[in-house]
């Protein structure tokens, strides 16, 4: 069905009409003229068939796809308190739709375990027709999760001002562990979006840099290969039904 459906409609025509012209000319010069009409009006009526089958099969999946769910989401840091990350999403579709979000955390490509079950693909984010709805997630309790921050006192550094707090995290991480620059923290995000049709999407992943000194986290939003895996269904979903 699928290489059909990636045939242009005009090609698919072409090719069918010089078919049946070829089986036209066999039959007027093969048979007697009643039996070439009968064969000839039964050819035209499989004809007629078939292609009206791949039209009904073009219609079938350009409804699936346009029935599939819309979501949007984003990172933003919280002005007032910038280890407060903030995770919004948005139901772009005309129905409700259920979501899974799995935020794979890395520092300096170490791989920091999931440590929030809703952040890690285990729990739905159920939203209605055009809902959006904002999570957050303190990047303290991320660095705490590092060899890197091991011996690192988080308590303390808690009650010092902002700048205090960016620059007290940064050095002791870097002392301890003789780093020449500060730690990297990397965030790969992927996201799974359903409806109460069936239909689902498999959104492409998307990388996120944190920037401490700017309290932002500054998305790559380009590949090195194109992306066509939207009605794939990753492991780490089919874990929990």
């Amino acid at each position: 069905m699928k290489n059909h459906l990636k045939q242009r409609p005009t090609l698919i025509l072409i090719r069918s009409l010089v078919a049946a012209l070829i089986l036209i000319y066999i039959l007027i010069k093969s048979f007697p003229r009643s039996d070439s009409i009968l064969a000839l009006t039964a050819l035209i009526v499989l004809w007629y068939t078939y292609e009206t089958h791949l039209l009904r099969l073009t219609n079938q999946e350009l409804l699936h796809k346009s029935q599939r769910p819309v979501v949007g989401f984003n990172f933003f840091a919280n002005s007032d308190n910038q280890f407060d990350a903030r995770f919004q999403i948005v139901n772009q579709s005309d129905y409700p739709v259920a979501v899974r979000a799995k935020l794979n955390f890395k520092i300096n490509d170490e791989a920091v375990a999931g440590i929030w079950p809703e952040y890690s693909g285990l729990e739905y984010w159920n939203l209605q027709y055009k809902q959006a709805v904002e999570g957050h997630f303190n990047i303290l309790e991320i660095y705490k999760q590092s060899k890197l921050f091991v011996g690192v006192d988080f308590e303390c550094i808690r009650k010092l001002p902002t700048e205090d707090k960016k620059r007290a995290i940064t050095k002791d991480a870097r002392s301890r562990n003789g780093l020449e620059s500060n730690p990297a923290l990397i965030l790969d995000l992927e996201v799974f979006a359903e409806n109460d049709k069936g239909d689902t999407i498999l959104y492409p992943p998307m990388k996120y840099a944190y920037h401490p000194d700017r309290a932002a986290w500054i998305p790559k939003v380009t590949s090195d290969k194109p992306y066509w895996e939207y009605e794939t269904v990753p492991p780490w979903v089919k874990r929990k039904s």
